[in-house]
C-alpha cells in the first residue's frame, strides 16, 4: 500500500466489445449472467455511496481544471456508479490496482453502470481527508494525464473511509457524441479488427467507401434498416456476390459489434472491410443513435 497520500492512473482507449461469442444458443446464457452481474456490482456500490463527498470531490477537480484554464467537468451518476464499483474493491484490498481479482475492468465497469463511453481514466487516489486532496492534485504531475486531459467532459468520484484513511475512485470521461463521424467509423473498424487478432487472423484491409455513410444516414431519416445491399466490386448498388457480407444496424455505443459480426469476421475468405456511420434522430429513436452500415468482402 502507498503512504499517506497515494494516487494510480488506469487509462481507457476507444471502448473495446464484451468479447460475446456469436452462437445464438449461448447468448441468452451470456446475456443473463451479464445481467446478473450488473446487478451484484451495481448493488455493492450502492451500499456505499456518499453523495455529499462526491459532490465536494467534483468542485476540488473542477477547481484544480479552473486553475489550468479549462472548462469544468459534468457531473454524472453513472459514472459515480462505476467508480463506486472500483472503490470498493479498493478499500476492501487497500491497495491501488486497475483491476481486482474478479472484478470487472474499467470498461466493462462503465458498462454495466450503463455510462458507455469513446474513452475514459480513472484516478486512485488515498488522503486522510478531502482537505488533503488539492494539495495532491497540484503536486502530482501523473494526475494531470487524466484530469486535464481535454477530451474528458464528465466525471463521477467515489469515496469510502476506511480507518484513517479516505479511498477515492475518479472515473473521467468522453462522450460518443463529442466524436467525429470519422472516429466513429475507426472505432467500429477497430473492434472488428479485433476479433480478426482474437481469431488469429490477418486483420482486414479497410477501405474507405463513403457512399454508406449516406446510406445510414438515408436509414436515419427513413428509421428504417431496410437498404439494398451494395456490391463493393463495380461501386453501384445491387446483388453482391457470395463473398460480400453486408449488416446494417444501430447502437449507443459503437465500440459493441452484434453477435453475427462476431461470425462473419473471422471467415477467412474475405479480407477487406468498409465501414459507414451516422449520428441521426428519429421516431423511434428521438434522442438520436448511431447508425451502421459495415461490409465484409474479398478483394
Amino acid at each position: 500500500m502507498p503512504g499517506e497520500d497515494g494516487i494510480l492512473l488506469n487509462f481507457a482507449g476507444l471502448a473495446t466489445n464484451y468479447g460475446i461469442k456469436s452462437r445464438t444458443r449461448g447468448l441468452g446464457r451470456v446475456m443473463v449472467f451479464l445481467v446478473l452481474v450488473a446487478f451484484s456490482w451495481r448493488a455493492r456500490a450502492q451500499e456505499n455511496r456518499d453523495a455529499p463527498m462526491e459532490d465536494k470531490l467534483l468542485a476540488i477537480m473542477n477547481q484544480a481544471r479552473a486553475n489550468a484554464n479549462m472548462p469544468p467537468l459534468t457531473a454524472d451518476k453513472r459514472l459515480n456508479e462505476a467508480a463506486a464499483m472500483h472503490a470498493t474493491e479498493f478499500a476492501q484490498n487497500g491497495r491501488m490496482a486497475d483491476q481486482f481479482e474478479g472484478e470487472p475492468s474499467l470498461l466493462e465497469r462503465l458498462r454495466l453502470a450503463q455510462a458507455p463511453c469513446a474513452s475514459a481514466g480513472e484516478i486512485m487516489l488515498t488522503a486522510r481527508d478531502l482537505d488533503h486532496v488539492p494539495e495532491e492534485l497540484v503536486r502530482n504531475d501523473t494526475i494531470k494525464q487524466v484530469l486535464l486531459n481535454p477530451k474528458f467532459s464528465m466525471a463521477g468520484f467515489a469515496a469510502i473511509q476506511s480507518g484513517s484513511q479516505l479511498f477515492i475512485v475518479a472515473n473521467l470521461a468522453r462522450p460518443f457524441q463529442s466524436l467525429t463521424i470519422d472516429e466513429v467509423e475507426t472505432l467500429i473498424a477497430d473492434a472488428v479488427q479485433r476479433l480478426r487478432t482474437d481469431n488469429k487472423l490477418v486483420p482486414f484491409k479497410v477501405i474507405p467507401m463513403r457512399q454508406l455513410r449516406g446510406l445510414t444516414c438515408e436509414m436515419a431519416k427513413k428509421d428504417s434498416l431496410k437498404v439494398q445491399p451494395v456490391n463493393p466490386y463495380v461501386g453501384y448498388i445491387g446483388t453482391p456476390s457470395q463473398h460480400v457480407r453486408n449488416f446494417v444496424f444501430t447502437t449507443f455505443d459503437p465500440g459493441t459489434l452484434p453477435a453475427n459480426v462476431h461470425a462473419a469476421g473471422d471467415d477467412p475468405r474475405i479480407n477487406s472491410m468498409s465501414v459507414g456511420a451516422c449520428f441521426g434522430s428519429s421516431p423511434t429513436y428521438p434522442a438520436g443513435t448511431y447508425w451502421i452500415y459495415l461490409m465484409f468482402y474479398r478483394k
